[in-house]
């Protein structure tokens, strides 16, 4: 898991750095949110409190995400 938590924060860090408010497409989101979701049963628990993954009815940005992954990369 730590190594796919590294490869989507250094994508999304790219990503940030050319468009940080660009909203991120449904296609990345579902990919992010199903890691999410996998970190979250490997760790058995979330690592923010009150979130388990990104909502698609308000789409987060490429910095929302970039934020969050590395919050969950700190505990792999």
């Amino acid at each position: 898991m730590d190594k796919t938590l590294a490869t989507l924060t250094y994508e999304f860090r790219r990503l940030s750095e050319k468009k940080p408010n660009e909203i991120v497409n449904e296609f990345k989101l579902n990919i992010v949110n199903n890691i999410l979701a996998e970190a979250n049963k490997e760790l058995g628990r979330t690592p923010i409190v009150g979130f388990s993954q990104f909502d698609s009815e308000s789409m987060p940005t490429n910095s929302d995400i970039l934020f969050v992954l590395a919050l969950y990369q700190n505990y792999f």
